[in-house]
C-alpha cells in the first residue's frame, strides 16, 4: 500500500535476511480472503468471449523456499516466479479433411461442454494445485474467438465422458464429442483441431453435423 508493506493483522513483520530461508506463497489475481487454513475458491468465467474474461479466468501460483543469501535481488527484493496453475484450450477449425483452415468469418458461436468451472486450491500443502470442487457440476464454457480460432482457460481435470464442442460454420451446426477420456493438465496448452464434415449429419432436432478432431498438448 503506497509502496509500504503492511501485514493483514497490523503486526510488525521482521525479516532475518542474513541466514533464514522462508517459504513464500504467491499467486495472482489477488484474493482478499485468502488463508493458509482455508482452501482458496478458484472459479473460471463461463463466458470467456472477451479477452478480459479469459485473463480473469487464469490463475498464477508458486510456493517455494526462498534463501535470502542467494534468492534476493541487489536491492533486497524477492525473486519469485509464478507458474500457470490452469489449463488452456485452443480450438482450431479446418475444412477439406484438414487441408486448409476454416474461414474465420464463417465461424459462429462455440460452446465447450462437460468441464467443471469451480475449483479449490489448498495453499497449506507442499505443492498446491487447483482441483475441481467435489460438489461442482459440469458446465458449458463460451470461448474467446480470435483471428485464427478459439481459446479458453479451463480447470485442470480428467473428464471421463461428456466432453464435447459444438459450433456453427457457414450456417450449419457441428458437434464433436470426445471418444476417450480428456486430461486437462496445469500449465499445458492443449490444441484441439476440428475438421468439419458436411456429409455426416446427426439425426437430431437441430440437424447438427459431425466434426472430427484430436487434441495435441504443448507445455
Amino acid at each position: 500500500s503506497n509502496n509500504d508493506w503492511n501485514t493483514a493483522d497490523g503486526q510488525q513483520m521482521l525479516w532475518d535476511n542474513a541466514r533464514t530461508p522462508v517459504t513464500v506463497v504467491a499467486y495472482a489475481p489477488y484474493i482478499s480472503e485468502a488463508s493458509l487454513d482455508t482452501p482458496l475458491a478458484i472459479n473460471i468465467q463461463s463466458n470467456q468471449t472477451t479477452e478480459e474474461n479469459v485473463i480473469a479466468s487464469d490463475f498464477l501460483l508458486t510456493k517455494s523456499i526462498v534463501d535470502p543469501k542467494q534468492d534476493l535481488t541487489a536491492d533486497g527484493r524477492l525473486k519469485v516466479t509464478l507458474d500457470h496453475a490452469m489449463s488452456k484450450l485452443i480450438i482450431k477449425v479446418t475444412v477439406n479433411n484438414g487441408m486448409e483452415d476454416a474461414a474465420i468469418s464463417k465461424l459462429g458461436d462455440m460452446a465447450v461442454n462437460g468441464t467443471i468451472a469451480g475449483g479449490i486450491c489448498d495453499l497449506s500443502v507442499p505443492e498446491p494445485v487447483v482441483i475441481p470442487r467435489e460438489d461442482a457440476v459440469a458446465t458449458t464454457i463460451a470461448p474467446y474467438k480470435g483471428t485464427d480460432g478459439y481459446e479458453c482457460i479451463l480447470l485442470p481435470q480428467t473428464i471421463i465422458e461428456g466432453f464435447s464442442v459444438n459450433f456453427s460454420y457457414d450456417g450449419k451446426l457441428y458437434i464433436w464429442t470426445a471418444e476417450e477420456p480428456i486430461e486437462l493438465q496445469k500449465g499445458v496448452e492443449h490444441t484441439l483441431t476440428l475438421n468439419v464434415n458436411e456429409t455426416a449429419r446427426l439425426a437430431t432436432m437441430q440437424m447438427k453435423y459431425r466434426a472430427t478432431g484430436q487434441i495435441i498438448d504443448q507445455k
